[in-house]
């Protein structure tokens, strides 16, 4: 067992529980603090998504106000019906698919598997999200507002094939940052975290090239 107090209440042995899921640990003490074993701000969305399945309600902000579950179990409200046990969603059944935040017909989830086949989660989309869809779809033929694209110039040699398994290692550690909306054919939007991603790549090789050539090969990129 790691070093630390041993939970004193359910709520606290739930609390550790899921903690150790998220951060990929064999168990957690009910003081440790979240940050401090290698969480981050997406892991604390995890967390809050999983607590809530297990009847615990409270909010990101809580996570980096509180730390420990210790007391977030203090402070945390209950769910009078939680949807899915604590116990159910441990690491030994980390294997099956996650029961979605939301109600589907057999339609849609007929829909969604058509599209996103083996996907992960399904969750309900926040009013933030809503917004966004919205703009998304309002006028498609606009640009959108809403796309970052960053170009930036790495200095000496690269190994391709290591930047590439970074940046499919970032969407395998982080499943949200690739999940997506499906709005089509289904009764209510909902947004999507697949069960894999595969990060869009391709080289070109601009060493031998004039000026005027390379240039014609960026823009066309």
């Amino acid at each position: 067992p790691a070093p630390g107090r041993a939970p004193a209440t359910p709520t606290e042995e739930s609390l550790c529980g899921l903690f150790a899921q998220v951060l990929g640990l064999p168990d957690v003490p009910a003081d440790a603090d979240f940050f401090a074993l290698g969480g981050d701000s997406i892991m604390s969305i995890q967390l809050v998504g999983r607590a809530r399945r297990a009847g615990l309600v409270f909010t990101p902000r809580e996570v980096f106000q509180h730390k420990t579950p210790a007391v977030l179990a203090a402070t945390a409200r209950v769910l009078e019906a939680p949807a899915v046990s604590a116990r159910s969603t441990g690491i030994a059944d980390s294997a099956s698919p996650p029961r979605p935040l939301i109600s589907l017909s057999q339609a849609d989830q007929a829909v969604i598997e058509a599209r996103i086949p083996q996907h992960g989660e399904v969750l309900p989309l926040a009013a933030g999200q809503e917004g966004l869809l919205f703009h998304a779809v309002y006028d498609d033929g606009a640009p959108d507002v809403y796309m970052v694209q960053l170009v930036f110039d790495l200095e000496g040699s690269v190994d391709v094939g290591r930047l590439r398994a970074a940046a499919e290692g970032l969407l395998r550690r982080y499943p949200h940052v690739g999940a997506g909306f499906v709005h089509e054919g289904v009764s209510v939007p909902v947004q999507v975290v697949p069960a894999e991603v595969r990060v869009p790549w391709r080289v070109e090789d601009l060493r031998g090239l004039g000026e005027a050539e390379a240039q014609g090969v960026f823009e066309r990129w």
